[in-house]
C-alpha cells in the first residue's frame, strides 16, 4: 500500500472494523474521521512519513488497544486531549516534529507502555498521573525536554523511566513521601545517560536500584551518594553507572584533592562504606587503589589471577564482604599505536567456597563509553555467597579478563571489607599476598 494518498470508510461496515494497518505509506498525508469506528482495536500508521495530522476522533476510541505512529517524522498535529480507556500501548517514537503530548482527560488504566523517543516535546502534562498502570516510559533523545512533572511519581506501577539523550534536561523532580497521595512507585530503573546539562540527581523513590548517569558531564550532586557519605543512609543501590562523571567524583570527596590517586581512594572508600547489600558501580579512575589487600598491574592479555585465603572459626559474616575492582583504559592512554576493529574488555570474577562454585560476576568496558580510564567496583557481602557455610572455610577468588581492540584491562584487585570497629582482628584472615597467576593457554602457574 505504499502509494495510498488518502482513504475513507464505508459507513455500513465501519462499526465492525477492528484493525487498520497502513504501515509504510509514505504518501499518506491525512486520515479520515474515526468517530464511527467504535470497535477499532489496533491502529498502525508507522513510517507514514508524509502524515501531518491525526484528528481528535482518534483520542476517544474506547476499544482501541494499540496506537502506533513510529517514524511519522512530519506529524505536527495530534489530538489536544485523549481518553483512550482501553489502550495498552502508544508509540510515537521518531515523530520529530511533534511538540506537545495531549492532556489526558480521563483515567487510562490499561496503558503499560508509552514511547515518546525522538519527539520535540518540551514537557509532559501533569495529567500523566491518569496513566495509573504505566510501567515503561521511554523519552529518549527528546532534545527539547527541559523538565519533568512531579506527577511522574504518582505512577505507582512505573518501573522504568528512560531519559537517555535528553540533552536539555536540567532537572528532575525531587522525591518526597509527603508530597504524593499514593504509595511510593515501583520505579527501579532510571536511565539518564547523555543528559549532559543535568547537574543534580535529587532524592529518588526508595525502590530505585539501577541508575545510569553515564556522560552526565556536568553532574555535581547525587543525593543518594551524598547521604551515604554523610552517614544518613547505608543501603547502596544495586548498580550505578558513572562513565565520564568526573565532576561528581570530585564533588563527592568535597574537592579535598585534585591528586588523581587520592581522589580514587576517597571515592572507593565512599562506596565501600555501604556493607549491607551487593552493588557495583563504574566511575573515572586509572588504577585499583593501592590499599587493596591484593592488586595486580597487568601487562599480559588474557591472564587469570587466582588466590585463596582461610576464614577462621570466629569470623562473623555480618557486615563483611569482598570488594572486587578492575581498571581499564583505551590504547591511547597506554601508548599503543595499534588499530583494532572492536573495542571492549570483558572482566570476570568467580568466588568459590571450599572448592564449590558459588558466585560469578562480569562486566564489559566499551571504548565508546570511555573518555578516559575507568574503574569498575563490585561489592559482595559474605552472606551472599557463603550462606550455606559456617566458618571455618576456604575462599578462592579467580579474576580474568579478555581484551578486544583498543580497550585494555590495566589492573585488578580484591579487598576484604570489614567494619572499622572490627578491623583490629583483620590480620587473622588476611588474604595471601602472593597469589598465583595462571596462563590461560597452558593452565600452569607462571608466578
Amino acid at each position: 500500500m505504499p502509494h495510498i494518498l488518502c482513504f475513507c470508510f464505508c459507513s455500513q461496515h465501519s462499526k465492525s472494523l477492528k484493525y487498520i494497518n497502513l504501515e509504510s505509506c509514505p504518501l499518506l498525508t491525512e486520515i479520515p474521521d474515526f468517530s464511527g469506528l467504535s470497535n477499532l482495536k489496533d491502529l498502525n500508521l508507522n513510517e507514514c512519513s508524509s502524515l501531518v495530522q491525526v484528528g481528535a476522533s482518534v483520542g476517544v476510541l474506547d476499544q482501541l488497544l494499540g496506537l502506533s505512529l513510529s517514524g511519522c517524522n512530519n506529524l505536527t498535529s495530534f489530538p489536544r486531549e485523549i481518553a483512550l480507556k482501553s489502550v495498552e500501548y502508544i508509540n510515537l517514537r521518531g515523530c520529530r516534529m511533534l511538540q506537545t503530548f495531549p492532556e489526558i482527560v480521563a483515567k487510562m488504566g490499561f496503558l503499560t507502555s508509552l514511547d515518546l523517543s525522538g519527539t520535540a516535546i518540551k514537557e509532559l502534562p501533569s495529567s500523566i498521573a491518569y496513566l495509573s498502570s504505566l510501567e515503561e516510559l521511554t523519552i529518549r533523545e527528546c532534545e527539547n525536554l527541559t523538565d519533568l512533572s512531579y506527577s511522574i511519581f504518582e505512577l505507582q506501577h512505573l518501573w522504568c523511566l528512560d531519559l537517555q539523550g535528553c540533552s536539555k534536561l536540567v532537572k528532575i523532580p525531587k522525591w518526597s513521601a509527603e508530597s504524593v497521595t499514593t504509595k511510593s512507585p515501583d520505579l527501579c530503573y532510571l536511565n539518564l545517560r547523555g543528559c549532559n546539562r543535568l547537574q543534580e540527581i535529587p532524592e529518588l523513590p526508595p525502590k530505585v536500584n539501577l541508575v545510569n548517569a553515564a556522560d552526565c558531564t556536568l553532574l555535581e550532586r547525587f543525593a543518594k551518594l551524598s547521604n551515604i557519605l554523610e552517614r544518613k543512609e547505608s543501603q547502596m543501590m544495586k548498580c550505578i553507572t558513572l562513565f565520564n562523571c568526573q565532576k561528581l567524583c570530585v564533588s563527592l570527596t568535597h574537592g579535598v584533592t585534585e591528586i588523581e590517586h587520592i581522589l580514587l581512594d576517597e571515592t572507593c572508600s565512599l562506596f565501600l562504606s555501604c556493607m549491607q547489600s551487593e552493588f557495583h558501580v563504574v566511575f573515572p579512575g586509572r588504577e585499583v587503589p593501592k590499599w587493596f589487600d591484593h592488586r595486580e598491574d597487568l601487562k599480559e592479555l588474557g591472564n587469570t589471577s587466582e588466590f585463596s585465603f582461610e576464614i577462621p572459626p570466629n569470623f562473623k559474616q555480618e557486615n563483611k564482604g569482598l570488594a572486587i575492582c578492575t581498571a581499564a583504559a583505551t590504547v591511547e592512554e597506554i601508548n599503543s599505536e595499534e588499530e583494532f576493529p572492536q573495542n571492549n574488555c570483558s572482566f570476570t570474577v568467580r568466588i568459590d567456597i571450599d572448592a564449590e562454585s558459588s558466585v560469578e560476576r562480569s562486566f564489559n568496558f566499551e571504548a565508546k563509553d570511555m573518555q578516559s580510564a575507568h574503574v569498575w567496583l563490585l561489592y559482595i557481602p559474605f552472606i551472599k555467597f557463603a550462606y550455606c557455610k559456617s566458618p571455618p572455610f576456604a575462599c578462592r577468588v579467580r579474576l580474568g579478563h579478555t581484551s578486544q581492540g583498543s580497550v585494555r584491562c590495566k589492573s585488578y584487585g580484591v579487598h576484604l571489607v570489614i567494619p572499622e570497629a572490627e578491623s583490629e582482628d583483620e590480620d587473622d584472615y588476611r588474604m595471601d599476598e602472593h597469589p598465583s597467576i595462571v596462563d590461560d593457554e597452558s593452565g600452569e602457574d607462571i608466578k
